[in-house]
This record gives C-alpha cells, sequence and structure tokens, in this order.
C-alpha cells in the first residue's frame, strides 16, 4: 500500500467520523416543543337586546276624578287604527349566575271607541297612552346543557294618561285628562330550553303590587325561537297582561293579551 493510499483511506475514516459525530450531537439536541393552540376561555358576562311588537286584545275599565268611568274593548285592529306610536324593546345582562332584566313599552293610541259604566253618558271617546317599565334582578338557580331558569325581584313603573271626551246628555260635552303614575314590585321567573342548535323555547311570568301600587298585576310570555347565528335570533309567542289600579276616584282595571314577534341580538 503506497503513500497516496493510506491518505484516501484515512480521509475516509476522518470523515465518517465526523459524521458519527454530527449524528450523535443532532440526537443531543432537545425536539421542539409541540405547538399547543390557545384554547378560548367563554367569558361570564352575556347579554341580549330585542326589539318586539305586541299586538294584543285589550279590554278593561277606565277613569279619574271628576268623570264617570268608562269601558273599553279593542281588538288588533282597533288598536292599529287607533295607534299613534309604540316602542317595545326587552334585554338582559349576566354575569355568571347572576343578572339585570330589563323591559320597555310605550305606546300611545287615541280616538278609540268606549262604552260609559254609567246611564247618563251618550258617548265616550278614549285616548290612552301607556308607559311599562320592568327592572329586576336575576339569579340563575338552575342550568344544565340545554335549560336555564332564573329567578327574578325587581320593580315595575306604571303610568297612564288618559283623555275622555264624553258627550253627557244633560250636561252636553266633557272632556278632560289625567296621568296616573305608581310603583309595583314585582317576583316571577324567567326560562328557556334548548330544543335543537338552532331552535329554542321560551317562557317569563311575573306577578306584583300586593296593595303597594296596584293591587295585583300579572305579566306572562311563552314562545319558541330560532337563531339564525350566534348573534341574531327570532321570537314569535304569545304575550298576556293585566292590571288592577285603584286610588280614590282614579281606576285602571285592564286586560291584554296577543301576539308577539321580536328579533334578538346578542352580545
Amino acid at each position: 500500500m503506497n503513500r497516496m493510499k493510506i491518505v484516501q483511506i484515512a480521509s475516509v475514516i476522518l470523515a465518517f467520523q465526523i459524521g458519527s459525530n454530527a449524528v450523535e450531537a443532532a440526537d443531543l439536541v432537545a425536539p421542539e416543543p409541540p405547538v399547543v393552540e390557545a384554547v378560548p376561555v367563554e367569558s361570564p358576562w352575556s347579554g341580549q337586546l330585542a326589539i318586539y311588537g305586541w299586538l294584543p286584545w285589550m279590554s278593561g275599565d277606565t277613569g279619574f276624578s271628576g268623570l264617570p268611568p268608562v269601558s273599553f274593548s279593542l281588538d288588533p285592529s282597533d288598536i292599529v287604527n287607533a295607534l299613534d306610536m309604540t316602542i317595545q324593546v326587552t334585554g338582559d345582562i349576566s354575569y355568571d349566575r347572576f343578572g339585570l332584566f330589563g323591559d320597555f313599552i310605550y305606546f300611545k293610541i287615541s280616538g278609540s271607541q268606549a262604552s260609559s259604566l254609567g246611564p247618563a253618558v251618550a258617548r265616550a271617546d278614549l285616548g290612552v297612552g301607556m308607559t311599562v317599565g320592568t327592572l329586576a334582578a336575576t339569579y340563575a338557580f338552575y342550568e344544565d346543557e340545554s335549560t336555564v331558569i332564573k329567578a327574578m325581584a325587581g320593580a315595575r313603573y306604571w303610568s297612564v294618561a288618559t283623555t275622555l271626551d264624553l258627550t253627557v246628555s244633560q250636561a252636553g260635552r266633557r272632556s278632560a285628562s289625567e296621568t296616573i303614575q305608581w310603583w309595583d314590585p314585582m317576583i316571577g321567573l324567567r326560562g328557556r330550553k334548548e330544543l335543537t342548535d338552532k331552535f329554542y323555547i321560551t317562557a317569563t311570568g311575573v306577578i306584583g303590587g300586593f296593595g303597594a301600587g296596584s293591587e295585583f298585576f300579572w305579566d306572562v310570555f311563552g314562545g319558541i325561537g330560532y337563531e339564525f347565528n350566534e348573534h341574531v335570533a327570532f321570537t314569535a309567542g304569545w304575550r298576556g297582561m293585566g292590571v288592577n289600579y285603584s286610588d280614590g276616584g282614579d281606576l285602571i282595571d285592564m286586560t291584554s293579551q296577543g301576539p308577539l314577534m321580536g328579533v334578538g341580538f346578542k352580545f
């Protein structure tokens, strides 16, 4: 073996040794840690705001000092014809199990017919501007994967501005208006159950007054909803409400019930 071959063999052995050392060094390097995607944490805050339309049948008795009380009965078509303006919104916000619920109704009707409770009145025209505002604290005392039931306690504000235009047989025509306002304590329940990933049912029921403002009032709603996406939903159902208030010559004894539809926006 000549000197040239000895050099070539030595070079091959050296290259092999260097390669082996490089492989061993590579094995000693710590592997890259796996990439872990961040899991979004669900916020304890949630809420929604809904705009709705309630078109009820309304009936009852109303009156105030100085004029005879009158009785009225209006169907949805009567209300549409006499309606001047309405605003109807509801919403709630929650943190974990605790929350606040609000509901606001304003409507104004004019020129609707009423009948007198006394024989002396030949004709009665009624105009009503009514505001009903509700604010209540809520607590979700029952929750599972598809159902939540909340207890409610709060207050309801009523303002009823009534205008009566009476044709009295002996005294001719008499007109007067008065605004009656009061607050009522209230308690109730509110619930929702998911039927599918899109459909759900919902219900709310409250009672109040208990002689603190009105003698008694009740308000119930039940309906079915459809979620278009995680932010927008549609609800349709039936709502009924009644109130009995009297103070001296002031009287509001009214029942309303009818279909309700609304669009809600979640956040």
